[in-house]
């Protein structure tokens, strides 16, 4: 008779080859398969609801003891696949794996004619998907609970807020040396240089890979298999720093307590507490003079060039800090970030309100960033086109990146006040202090935590985004 234990671990076991599905999409799938992928896309997830709904596993969930907190996320994940039904998981997937293809083909061409008829069948399923979960004020207040609960539409719009009059002056007054090196890379450099960091900072290679996407991106299958993923078209240091980026999720996904294993709390919780993991290893560690001196030494083993360690290290730093802004999300710096995500943010709730159509996104978007980055986008490439979120993601979770950002700031002060030393760890070249606090303090609950029980948990407070003003201040404004 099969065991709870066993009937979760099939489910687990669908949902790892989905993903590996997903991975070879973004990575060797040949553009023909498509068809193909989609249909099998589908199939997938038409098995993992049938699982997720079946009698048999309220059976087993019926007879199981004790109050482990993993059994209260198989029942919520058991629930929200009750309220969804058949279909509409499986219409996301199978029409989000369709539309990322089409992305990728608009993307080359600049061409949003494409495209923007297959982000409205987003925008229809966003809408779907909300109306089934159920909300209270606003269709996003579900989208941005997809995963775990999170917080309401309101409440992001006053962070966000908040913040925003503060970034666009911090954008203004920080200092901007001139443009970042726009040097590339062969790409088996890149993967040397990616193995060089990830072996410094902790990455199980063991547990992980690396590989090359049209998007940076962190897949995990289990936290025996989770592999990063970057660019190899972009100039050598956004390639670098976004690999760090992954890293951070990736070291996440690898650092679950092992009593969760085989079960729907062995993933990091998405998105909020991975991106404050991503923003932790980007932001706090990868933007540091010390930790650009790291990968200086990197670069002038695997690069050269003719430039000493200390030259590297010199120009990543600058690239890191004093780079202007950019239309680029993942190419900008670290204080505007967050007003690239305001912008879409502002976006996806007109879309949802029907005060934009899809067709209209490419003009409202160049608008909004001129307003918020003092920059217009030469094309879609660097405009709306730039991301494959909306084929992939519900509406919402773009903010889970400043939630990440505030949350990294919280956690790293709280980390400084603990006695484990960000600049000792450069020091020393060894960054086990810094992961061991992350593992006991972030990382091995998984799923059963909200980003705000883990930050009372790990700080003593909830979200409080004092911290990450303070650390944007003393980086850039002092």
């Amino acid at each position: 008779m099969t065991t709870l234990a066993e009937y979760l671990q099939e489910i687990e076991d669908l949902k790892a080859i989905a993903e590996r599905m997903w991975l070879d999409q973004q990575t060797t799938m040949p553009a023909a398969a498509l068809t193909e992928r989609v249909r099998q896309a589908g199939l997938l997830q038409a098995l993992i609801q049938e699982r997720l709904t079946s009698d048999r596993l309220a059976e087993l969930l019926e007879s199981a003891k004790g109050d482990e907190p993993w059994l209260k996320v198989v029942n919520d994940e058991r629930e929200k696949a009750l309220r969804l039904g058949d279909s509409t998981w499986k219409k996301f997937l199978e029409t989000g794996a369709e539309a990322f293809g089409v992305w990728e083909k608009a993307r080359r061409e600049n061409d949003w004619d494409t495209f923007h008829p297959w982000l409205a069948k987003m925008v229809e399923i966003n809408h779907e998907f909300a109306s089934k979960v159920g909300y209270d004020e606003h269709p996003m207040d579900a989208l941005l609970s997809t995963y775990v609960p999170g917080p309401t539409k309101n409440e992001i719009a006053t962070v966000l807020g908040e913040l925003r009059d503060f970034l666009i002056e911090a954008r203004q007054r920080r200092a901007v040396t001139g443009e970042a090196l726009k040097e590339m890379a062969e790409p088996h450099v890149l993967i040397a240089i990616a193995e060089d960091i990830g072996h410094l900072i902790g990455y199980d290679f063991d547990r992980g890979g690396i590989a090359f996407s049209p998007h940076g991106y962190t897949s995990t299958a289990s936290p025996n298999d989770v592999r990063i993923t970057f660019r190899k078209d972009v100039p050598l240091f956004e390639a670098v720093s976004t690999a760090v980026h992954e890293y951070g999720h990736a070291l996440y996904g690898q650092g679950i307590a092992k009593e969760l294993w085989g079960t729907p709390a062995q993933y990091g919780a998405m998105p909020y507490i991975q991106e404050s993991q991503a923003k932790f290893w980007e932001n706090i560690v990868g933007r540091r003079e010390d930790f650009c001196m790291l990968v200086g030494e990197i670069l002038e083993k695997r690069v050269g060039r003719g430039r000493s360690a200390e030259e590297w290290g010199r120009l990543y730093h600058q690239a890191q800090t004093a780079a202007p802004s950019s239309p680029i999300r993942i190419a900008t710096d670290e204080v505007a970030f967050n007003l690239h995500i305001l912008l879409r943010f502002e976006i996806e709730v007109d879309l949802l309100d029907g005060k934009v159509t899809t067709a209209e996104v490419p003009e409202l978007w160049n608008a909004k960033s001129e307003a918020y980055l003092g920059l217009v986008p030469s094309s879609l490439k660097e405009g709306a086109l730039q991301d494959p979120h909306w084929t992939r993601r519900f509406f919402g979770l773009f903010t889970a990146y400043t939630v990440g950002n505030i949350a990294s700031a919280q956690l790293a002060a709280a980390m400084e006040g603990s006695g484990v030393s960000l600049a000792d760890a450069a020091a020393r070249r060894d960054f086990s202090d810094v992961l061991g606090w992350l593992r006991e303090n972030v990382h091995a609950p998984g799923l059963t935590v909200s980003v705000q029980e883990m930050l009372v948990r790990a700080t003593g407070e909830p979200m409080n985004a004092e911290p990450y003003r303070k650390h944007i201040a003393d980086r850039y404004l002092g």
